[in-house]
């Protein structure tokens, strides 16, 4: 009896590592997705406020991390230049 289930325990180890990995990827592509939309927005308000964006902004926001995104979103209100926002 211990030797069957012995033989089930690397099948069950796999399925709880595919339901942990599954979880894993799920969790990431949420935060993967809420950086872009963060990421979109704060290049729409900036372009709507300020006319189109400077290279150097548009690289700035693709290595963003969404601390800065949030931060930076909060700064526009306020913003009478992008320095405003970036320094």
């Amino acid at each position: 009896m211990l030797a069957e289930r012995a033989k089930q325990w690397p099948q069950q180890w796999m399925a709880e590592g595919r339901q942990e990995g599954h979880r894993e990827g799920l969790e990431e592509g949420l935060h993967l997705g809420r950086v872009k939309g963060l990421r979109e927005t704060l290049k729409l308000q900036l372009e709507l406020k300020f006319g189109e964006l400077s290279p150097e902004i548009a690289e700035r926001l693709q290595g963003a991390s969404d601390d800065d995104l949030l931060l930076w979103l909060q700064r526009l209100l306020n913003a009478a230049s992008t320095d405003d926002i970036f320094a």
